[in-house]
């Protein structure tokens, strides 16, 4: 049985078709068509995790990338050969029989993020070696959060660098490790992002003759909107967004952690990105009204409705 958890984007500008899902589904080994009711030809991050096995990683498959074609969250690897087969006005198919995505009687999750004004942009972009690049996006306002990672060439890895706005663009913090934020001027430029664009400062994200990923999403200060991404001092800490998350992904910037994530598709479950960890009962909750999270230290949080 597949089950959609869609967050309606009324409210966000300029949009009125579901922007985010989580939806629970089975591998066949097959041709398995995932219906969630998102444009995803539109541009889309799909984000696939095995629930059922700690041996496989989180997937990240995007329109950018194109089909047939995926990184793991937990690695600093490049894009190989992947089982999603087509992006569909209604969801994406996967044709395949790994482990990770589409294998028979495994349940699965998806997450998926469409490309729209107000709430989430991908887009690739090439390095060019200068200092402080400036990035264009299409975002339309100014981001929460920005995950970029080196897709080519294949002659070297790279890690998923992510800026955070509370961090500021001074820190960065990496998606596929457990450690602490790092200090540092060099990946952003000690630039802040704009709602037109923003700067890559060094090497990491900005090499000559490397392509690159990057992924933004919006943070809305309105109890009306959609979206959300912020922080919390010291904890347990219960923080108050106005309505009820249907999916949230949080971090602990201050020391080791994994980024770990809920949603409303499998309730009171976690499942962490960076890592082929199990899925296990949650210890931070989604309230009606924002969330707790039981630990101890600085995290950051993005939540969506």
């Amino acid at each position: 049985m597949i089950r959609n958890l869609l967050m309606a984007a009324a409210g966000v500008a300029g949009v009125s078709a579901p922007l985010h899902a989580s939806t629970t589904r089975t591998g066949n080994s097959a041709l398995n068509n995932v219906v969630n009711d998102i444009d995803e030809t539109l541009g889309a991050w799909v984000i696939t995790r095995n629930r059922n096995s700690a041996l496989y990683p989180c997937i990240s498959q995007d329109t950018v990338l194109g089909i047939k074609s995926r990184m793991s969250l937990d690695s600093t690897a490049l894009p190989v050969s992947g089982d999603l087969s087509a992006f569909n006005p209604n969801g994406h198919s996967f044709n395949g029989v790994s482990g990770e995505v589409n294998l028979s009687a495994n349940a699965y999750v998806d997450w998926v993020f469409r490309k729209a004004v107000g709430f989430f942009d991908v887009f690739g972009y090439a390095g060019d070696g200068t200092t402080n690049k400036k990035v264009p996006h299409q975002l339309g306002e100014v981001p929460g959060m920005i995950v970029v990672k080196k897709k080519a060439p294949t002659v070297s890895n790279s890690d998923w660098y992510v800026y955070i706005n509370d961090l500021g663009a001074s820190s960065y913090i990496i998606l596929s490790k457990t450690a602490a934020s790092v200090v540092s001027s060099g990946i952003w430029g000690a630039t802040l992002p704009t709602d037109q664009e923003f700067t890559v400062g060094s090497s990491a994200c900005n090499a000559a003759g490397s392509d690159y990923n990057a992924y933004l999403f919006a943070s809305n200060p309105n109890t009306s909107d959609k979206i959300r991404v912020g922080s919390t001092v010291g904890g347990p800490a219960e923080v108050y967004i106005g309505w009820k998350a249907a999916f949230l992904l949080y971090k602990r910037l201050d020391g080791t952690g994994s980024w770990g994530v809920l949603d409303a598709a499998r309730p009171g479950r976690y499942l962490p990105w960076n890592s082929a960890a199990a899925e296990s009962a949650a210890t931070a909750v989604i309230t009606d009204t924002g969330i707790i999270l039981n630990f101890t230290g600085t995290y950051m949080y993005m939540v969506i409705r």
